[in-house]
Parts: C-alpha cells; structure tokens; sequence
C-alpha cells in the first residue's frame, strides 16, 4: 500500500508526461489510501496487537474514526469520480477534449474531498460521545451513523458507478 501509493505520487509529480487531468484523479485515490496506511492503520494495528484493547484517549479514538471513515469515503468517492470522468470523456468527447485544463477534473476531486469529509463529520461533533462508551474499545458507537455512513459511502456510490460504466461501455 505504501510502496505502490507512493510510487502513483511520485510517478506523477516527476513526470510531466503523467501531468494530465484524468491522472488527477489517480493521484487523489493514492493519497487517499497513503493518508489511511500512514494514519489510521498503524493505530488499529497497535490496538490489535494490545488485544483489542484502546490505549489512548476517547478523543484521539474519535479522530481515528473519522479519519478512517474520511479516508476511506474518500477513496470510493474518487472510484466514483473516476467513473464519472470517463463517462463524460465517452458520452460528450468533443467537450470534455475542449475543456482542456482539468478545471473540472479538479473541482470534481474537491468535491470527493468535501463530502468525505461531511460524511465524517458527526464524529467529530461529538456523535461518538455515547453515555457508557468503553474507552478501551474504539469503533463508532452510534449505530445510526454507521448505517447513515454506510449508506453515503457505499450503497450510493457502487450503484452510481455501475450505471456509468454500464452506460460507457455499451
């Protein structure tokens, strides 16, 4: 994950060749899942090899969650936008090649970006406060928000990119 993420990264940055709007999107998919192997899965692993046990404050479990929860939409919401991007490039190719300079790819990635992070948040705001939370257990205490997040973060997206790829390729 590391390896080849940052590989993606560096790929890109240094070859101007690789500088290109749909090539945007791969960039923010890679750090995407960089930011989540760096940030959240060290801390996961640190609790499972403690047992399962959560060493550190409530709020830093909080953090961890929404970071997870961010990060983690971030990435399929950037699947999405991909496919969104390629529908646009098959289904209307003389404006999406007229556009040119990725303003839209750009503001599509910006996009992913601000509704990850809506998705996330609640946690932030305090939703993750239940009264009696373990706080030698981290995950999301609020079983509504993990349907809600679910919901946003899965059982929307995956329909919206089969029907684009579906209407690309037929």
């Amino acid at each position: 994950v590391l390896a080849g993420n940052s590989l993606v990264c560096a790929s890109v940055a240094a070859e101007r060749a690789l500088q290109t709007p749909t090539n945007y999107f791969i960039v923010s998919l890679a750090a995407a899942d960089l930011l989540l192997a760096l940030l959240v899965l060290p801390l996961f692993v640190y609790s499972e090899v403690q047992g399962g046990v959560w060493l550190f404050s409530p709020g830093l479990c909080d953090a961890l969650m929404a970071m997870d929860v961010m990060l983690c939409t971030a990435s399929i919401f950037n699947l999405c936008a991909i496919s969104v991007d390629r529908f646009v490039a098959v289904a209307v190719p003389l404006s999406y090649n007229r556009q040119g300079g990725g303003g839209r790819q750009l503001l599509l990635i910006g996009a992913t970006w601000l509704l990850s992070a809506a998705v996330a948040a609640p946690v932030l705001c305090g939703l993750n406060d239940a009264r009696g939370r373990d706080p030698a257990v981290c995950r999301l205490e609020d079983r509504d928000y993990v349907v809600y997040s679910s919901v946003c973060s899965f059982f929307l997206p995956c329909p919206l990119m089969l029907l684009l790829y579906w209407a690309t390729f037929r």
